[in-house]
């Protein structure tokens, strides 16, 4: 069976990262660029990992047919990392310092959530399609 992996992480192109297959790193991968190899076991395994960011274990069964998978960043992840930057941002630069310190805690459990609940769901890999092969006449 034929994969085609690509990273298409859109403006977050981020560092190159781990692309690895039945728990071993077999390249990095930037921000659309793929990797394409074959293998015969009857499951694969795929996953990534970049600075202690994860994704999903995608499982694909051997078909025998081409298979494409495309590496996306969760999109919940940046509203709530940048809206952690803001709380941040504003609560140093707040004058009144009960609403700077309120700003200031919500902008650290917002951090605190987004590394949390993210880490291991930051990239998200979904298989889009079975290639298939046409024939030219």
């Amino acid at each position: 069976m034929n994969i085609n992996v690509k990273r298409n992480t859109g403006i977050f192109k981020g560092s190159r990262i781990n692309l690895l297959v039945d728990g071993k790193v077999v390249t990095k991968l930037s921000n659309n660029s793929s990797y394409n190899f074959d293998t015969d076991q009857p499951t694969t395994e795929i996953t990534v990992k970049s600075m202690g960011m994860g994704g999903n274990v995608l499982r694909i069964e051997n078909k025998s047919e081409p298979t494409e998978v495309e590496i996306n960043m969760n999109s919940t992840y940046s509203p709530l990392f940048y809206g952690c930057i803001a709380f941040l941002i504003i609560g140093i630069f707040m004058p009144i310092q009960e609403v700077k310190l309120i700003l200031l805690i919500i902008g650290i459990i917002l951090a605190i959530a987004s590394l949390g609940l993210y880490r291991s769901k930051y990239y998200i890999l979904r298989q889009t399609s079975v290639l298939t092969q046409k024939k030219v006449e």
